[in-house]
């Protein structure tokens, strides 16, 4: 294998000092290079990879530990059955944005809802109200959550945003129960 290539090389180098051998079939190494020289060479290698794994394992131990992460928790953004029951009493003006793709949401919505699809979300920000609040919903709270991230970084103008944490079953809608989503 390579170390009998490596070992035959300090013993049958050619005098133009090519590195392969298309007779031999083998590499041969450059002429004044002995087997130990090609040994320290590789070990030398081995040793800047290790160096190199251990700087980037560094680097990313101080990330984790110091740096500010990209993904931030927006859990005190998001409002459960009793509080988004609250939320509405409370704020008659309140914009109700369904992030779900526009079949799901004529098939059935909340009423007065909106419709602006998850996907098309970073180009129809600009359409919101920043003097109203918004309650982001669909219909588990996954989309509705990932709305209200990127939305508070599109629109940090938006005081109140608010999204809907949980299933939702039934809301007063206008002092009524009513199901969330009516056809």
């Amino acid at each position: 294998g390579l170390l009998a290539i490596i070992a035959r090389a300090g013993h049958t180098g050619h005098s133009n000092g090519s590195i392969y051998d298309r007779h031999a079939q083998t590499v041969q190494a450059p002429r004044g290079l002995t087997a130990d020289h090609m040994q320290k060479t590789s070990h030398n290698g081995w040793l800047l990879i290790g160096i190199i794994a251990l700087l980037c394992a560094l680097e990313t131990w101080a990330y984790h530990s110091f740096g500010k992460h990209s993904q931030t928790e927006v859990p005190h953004y998001g409002l459960n059955i009793q509080e988004v029951r609250q939320y509405m009493a409370a704020h008659p003006n309140l914009v109700v944005v369904d992030v779900r793709t526009q079949h799901e949401f004529s098939g059935s919505h909340m009423p007065g809802a909106i419709n602006m699809p998850l996907f098309l979300l970073y180009s129809q920000a600009a359409s919101l109200p920043n003097d109203r609040p918004i309650l982001l919903t669909d219909i588990a709270s996954a989309r509705a959550r990932q709305a209200c991230k990127l939305l508070r970084r599109l629109r940090p103008d938006i005081a109140e945003m608010y999204y809907v944490n949980g299933r939702l079953l039934s809301l007063p809608v206008a002092g009524v129960t009513a199901d969330i989503f009516s056809p």
